[in-house]
């Protein structure tokens, strides 16, 4: 019977050290070679934890494997501290000085809160008044948004491009890629948005991908003078996984989102291999944006991907992480699916100081707003 154990205990150790392994460097796979390591690097954090019980209970089962364990966990400090920012918690400086530029990233849906989604006699309620009073309570200078969405000319729904300029951000760029129009002649434009409080001296757009939804991606850029230096910011949307995009009729007429998982698990698999590689062609795309700006930049944007991915390391490259360099913790942004997602990602140019970085815990939108303080270095 110890044998029996001790041989299982060997072959789990062997199984859980492959994939350990695979998730360890899936910043350094590229989704050409292997177009699964986005998974792995999702299961990064988990297989993590796993790493160290196993270590320790190895320790009273069999020494050897434990140090064998220990030596296999040091190979996953990249991603390690790509993932949690070891800082002590600190809580948000709102005051801040000339010097400073405050600049927020957030995929706000649309807009609108998939839990106050209905109709009442004043129209479609939403929390879009309870979005904006947070932005002005963060008070950034610049705004990224990412599934921005503003209405024209209808009564019912207000325009958030004329509350954010009454609010004292009266220069934008927006991407523009959606365009709806109804019957009742009311129009509304989405995609990705760029609000500041400094004149833009320039801006531009680039079409990344057509998804297999027909759904478009852009990135877009503007250029400001801030502290009498030029600096260029970007932002985009990099595709979503779309995994139950073809599922609605199902799930809607009462079939289980797990048993259509399991009934469809290549499809599945299909689409987030296919999705990994579109991230990796968007990445290439923007990165080349970013090397040919010719002012420092800082990038902000819901990448769909984690830190531990290859594409993340491939886009910020030289570019700093604005939370690992001040925040704390893992920084979740993505909060309705695992409790590790950091998606959204503000990088600034090295010749900037991040001075302070949170992520917002308002659940306004299905993703949480990142707010970064960062001034020129001396």
């Amino acid at each position: 019977m110890k044998k029996f154990l001790f041989i299982s205990w060997i072959i789990a150790i062997i199984l859980f050290s492959i994939f350990y392994l695979i998730a360890s460097f899936s910043a350094f796979i590229s989704p050409d070679l292997f177009s699964y390591t986005s998974i792995f690097a999702l299961a990064f954090p988990y297989l993590f934890i796993i790493g160290a019980l196993l270590c320790i209970a190895g320790f009273f089962i069999h020494k050897k494997s434990a140090y064998i364990l220990l030596a296999i966990l040091f190979c996953g400090s990249y991603n390690l501290v790509h993932t949690v920012s070891f800082h002590a918690p600190k809580a948000f400086t709102a005051a801040k000085d000339s010097t400073t530029l405050r600049i927020m990233t957030w995929n706000v849906q649309s807009f609108d809160s998939y839990l106050l989604k209905h109709k009442n006699k004043d129209g479609y309620k939403t929390n879009r008044s309870e979005m904006l009073q947070l932005i002005l309570d963060y008070n950034p200078d610049v705004i990224c948004f990412q599934e921005y969405l503003d209405y024209e000319n209808t009564k019912k729904r207000r325009s958030i491009h004329n509350d954010l300029f009454a609010a004292g951000y009266p220069y934008a760029y927006a991407s523009n890629e959606k365009f709806i129009e109804s019957k009742r002649k009311f129009a509304a434009y989405g995609g990705t948005a760029i609000y500041s409080k400094y004149p833009l001296i320039d801006s531009g757009k680039l079409k990344l991908i057509d998804s297999d939804v027909g759904k478009q991606e852009y990135m877009i850029y503007a250029s400001l003078i801030f502290n009498h230096q030029p600096v260029r910011v970007f932002t985009a949307h990099l595709a979503s996984y779309y995994i139950y995009s073809d599922t609605t009729d199902q799930t809607e007429n009462g079939g289980s989102i797990y048993q259509i998982t399991y009934d469809r698990k290549l499809s599945v698999q299909s689409k987030i291999r296919e999705t990994g590689l579109t991230h990796l062609r968007e990445a290439k795309m923007i990165r080349q944006q970013i090397d040919a700006s010719p002012y420092p930049v800082i990038y902000c944007g819901d990448m769909n991907s984690t830190a531990c991915t290859y594409q993340y390391r491939y886009l910020k490259n030289d570019l700093q992480d604005a939370f690992l360099q001040k925040g704390s913790g893992i920084g979740v942004t993505f909060y309705k699916l695992l409790y590790t997602l950091r998606i959204d990602f503000c990088l600034v140019n090295k010749n900037m100081q991040v001075l302070q970085s949170v992520v917002g815990k308002e659940k306004l939108s299905d993703h949480y707003p990142v707010i970064s303080d960062v001034k020129w270095s001396k």
